[in-house]
């Protein structure tokens, strides 16, 4: 058996483990799903308030990266190598976003909430519409093989194995 020859050496080099999140960044912007959140989803009423995706864009970062809760955003934004790379200066903390949404969820009635709802639901079919069209499809399949996790809630959903559960 062969020895691998390799030299271990330290390094002031900063590293990030997100690197990857620099390749989407572009491709959101590319699609058009920065200016579709801006121009579709209502602005904070605050002059120093930022917009929409400000706040919108990180959540899909965390939750692609494997992040369940705004608390995961934590890791992106105390990230500087990520802001650096990723072109965002300011990636927000979990308490701005957790505060955004609850903001936006209080303010808003049921009519608006329906009407946000809405808006995403045609941020989603101008996504796939411009996926299919770019690949040339006529035609997907969707595979929804979602991933349960047992859970103790009191109003968790059995699944098909008879286990009280939540859609990961």
């Amino acid at each position: 058996m062969s020895k691998l020859n390799y030299k271990l050496e330290r390094s002031n080099d900063k590293i990030t483990p997100f690197g990857g999140i620099s390749l989407l960044i572009p491709l959101l912007d590319k699609m058009g799903i920065r200016d579709f959140l801006d121009k579709e989803l209502d602005h904070p009423g605050s002059n120093r308030g930022k917009p929409p995706s400000s706040k919108i864009i990180p959540v899909i970062l965390s939750m692609i990266c494997g992040g369940r809760s705004f608390s995961d955003i934590d890791k992106l934004s105390f990230d500087k190598v990520l802001s650096y790379i990723s072109g965002i200066e300011d990636i927000p903390d979990s308490s701005s976003i957790s505060r955004y949404f609850s903001k936006t969820e209080s303010m808003l009635d049921e009519v608006a909430v329906n009407k946000t709802i809405s808006k995403l639901g045609s941020l989603n079919y101008k996504i796939v519409k411009d996926a299919l069209k770019r690949e040339n499809l006529f035609s997907v399949t969707l595979d929804q093989d979602a991933t349960y996790a047992k859970v103790y809630k009191r109003d968790a959903k059995y699944c098909y194995k008879n286990l009280k559960h939540t859609v990961l």
